[in-house]
Formats: structure tokens, C-alpha cells, sequence
């Protein structure tokens, strides 16, 4: 059996080609593959029971609820005084019922009580989650209300960016989507 360049075999170090079955992972499933008893390469290829019932995949209201809890800075984006889009770096948090938190400077508190209407752009820093998603967050912001230096974002749309597959998928999540989905506990 020849193998395409995603289906290589490897075998372990130092054993010389053993005839012990093999699994190779292909497309979130496992297959067992058993070399041919009389040695000439016509190798046999049947799927292993799978764990998986329904789809092996999150959706992507999930994984769009994992990056947000994964991430802890965020870009902010707020409309200044002169009527144009500015994004800031900021602290972020989500709890566990999804509830967004924002740590804002006097600069978006400003921007924020004249037009309370934001954005927050979430990607993780480290890879590979980094590949896999991002995930912008649009809302209001009500800077009467506070939590310390922390202000609530109440989420009205959620647009995720990526795949797990990195096939820069793009889909609009609702918040209720989102909120009702569970992060994946990576």
C-alpha cells in the first residue's frame, strides 16, 4: 500500500519495518492497518470502531466560547470624538455563564459614554490556537455600570473567523449561540 503524503505510516524507531498493526489518524477517525500476511505490500485498510457518535467536530459557537475563555487580552474597538474607529489593547474576561468583562481606559470609557457601541477582538497568543480561531465580539458597552475598573460587554453578535481545520471558515454566531455553548476544555 502506498501511502498519500497525510496517510505516512511511521514505525517506532529501531524496528525494522514490524508487522504489528499500526494506527494512522485520518479525518478524526482511527484505522487499523495490518500488513498483508504473505509480505507483498497488498496491505488491508478497515476502520476501527469509533468513539464518536455525531460529529467529531465543535461547532462554531463552541469553539468560538473556547477562544474567548483561552483569551485574557482582547483589542477593543470604540468610536473617538471625531467620529472614527479606534482599537486598543485591553484585559478581558468571560465567567462562566459567558458574561464578557472589559478592563477600559478613561480614553474608551470617553468614547464609549458618548457611543456605546463596541467591538472586541480575541485571538489567542500562543499556538496552535492561534491558528485555529478568532473571534470578534460586538455589543454595548454602559460605563455607568462598573465592577471595579471592569465593565460589562452585553453581547449581541459573535463573529467567528477560522477552523479547526485553519480553512479560514467565517460564520456569524448569535450571542445566544454563543452564550449557551461550552467552552472545550483543550
Amino acid at each position: 500500500m502506498q501511502a498519500s503524503f497525510g496517510q505516512r505510516l511511521r514505525t517506532p524507531a529501531g524496528s525494522r519495518g514490524s508487522m504489528q498493526p499500526r494506527q494512522a489518524f485520518r479525518n478524526s477517525r482511527v484505522v487499523r492497518v495490518n500488513a498483508s500476511a504473505n509480505g507483498n505490500g497488498a496491505d488491508t485498510a478497515e476502520p476501527a470502531p469509533s468513539i464518536y457518535d455525531g460529529p467529531t467536530k465543535p461547532s462554531a459557537a463552541e469553539t468560538a466560547r473556547t477562544i474567548a475563555a483561552l483569551c485574557s487580552e482582547a483589542i477593543v474597538s470604540t468610536i473617538n470624538a471625531g467620529g472614527r474607529p479606534i482599537g486598543s489593547p485591553v484585559t478581558w474576561a468571560l465567567d462562566k455563564a459567558g458574561g464578557a468583562f472589559i478592563k477600559l481606559t478613561q480614553m474608551e470609557i470617553a468614547n464609549l459614554g458618548k457611543n456605546p457601541l463596541c467591538s472586541v477582538l480575541l485571538q489567542p497568543t500562543a499556538y496552535p490556537a492561534r491558528a485555529v480561531a478568532s473571534v470578534t465580539l460586538s455589543g454595548k458597552v454602559d460605563v455607568s455600570q462598573s465592577d471595579g475598573d471592569m465593565y460589562k460587554l452585553d453581547i449581541e453578535s459573535c463573529q467567528y473567523l477560522g477552523g479547526l481545520d485553519q480553512s479560514a471558515q467565517q460564520e456569524e454566531v448569535s450571542s445566544e449561540e454563543f452564550l449557551a455553548a461550552e467552552p472545550d476544555t483543550i
